[in-house]
This record gives C-alpha cells, sequence and structure tokens, in this order.
C-alpha cells in the first residue's frame, strides 16, 4: 500500500472533502455506524445528510486503501493524532459558519 498524505488526497478526491471535514469533530477514531447514524439527525448539514453507513464505510475504505488512515480491527477508522489538525482546518474550512449546525448534529 502506498501511503498517501491527506492533503493530497483531498486534492486527488475533492468529492470526500465534505465528508473527510466532518471527522475533524472526532478524536482517535470514528466509525461508520456512528457517522451514519449522526448523518441521520436533522441537523446534519447537507452533504452529509443520510449518507448511509456502507457510504461512510466506503470513504473511510478509500483512505485506508490509499494509505492515508489506518483501520481498525473493529471496522473504525483511526485518526492518528498528526491527522488532527489537517481535519480541523477542513472542518472549519468546509463548513465554517454551519459549523453550530453540524456540532449539533454530530
Amino acid at each position: 500500500m502506498t501511503e498517501l498524505p491527506l492533503q493530497e488526497f483531498v486534492a486527488r478526491q475533492p468529492d470526500c472533502l465534505p465528508a473527510l471535514a466532518a471527522l475533524g469533530l472526532f478524536r482517535g477514531q470514528a466509525h461508520p455506524r456512528v457517522l451514519a447514524a449522526l448523518s441521520a439527525a436533522a441537523a446534519a448539514p447537507d452533504p452529509l445528510r443520510q449518507l448511509s453507513e456502507q457510504e461512510w464505510s466506503s470513504l473511510l475504505d478509500r483512505t485506508v486503501q490509499a494509505g492515508v488512515l489506518p483501520r481498525a480491527d473493529y471496522g473504525a477508522c483511526l485518526l492518528p493524532p498528526q491527522s488532527a489538525g489537517f481535519l480541523q482546518s477542513l472542518l472549519l474550512g468546509v463548513f465554517g459558519n454551519s459549523l453550530p449546525a453540524l456540532q449539533s448534529a454530530f
């Protein structure tokens, strides 16, 4: 597996941007089942609303296959501390003014 920096992955996979930005709300790990449950919340922003567990899992699989984020044995995607700053900047850049609504949903 070739490692790809998170920033480069986002540049090559712009369709992943909103979902990856939402990972900035999490510390340590994110599980597709939890992400899907939060996406079902009425207050979830449009780009994330109604993403299924399978869609979240597919997105996280893409990051794992690219060597961007590691996967835990139990299905969660691990969020290494070195990715936290970039995920936080994505979060603010993508959701800026709607961040309170995102935080209330997530």
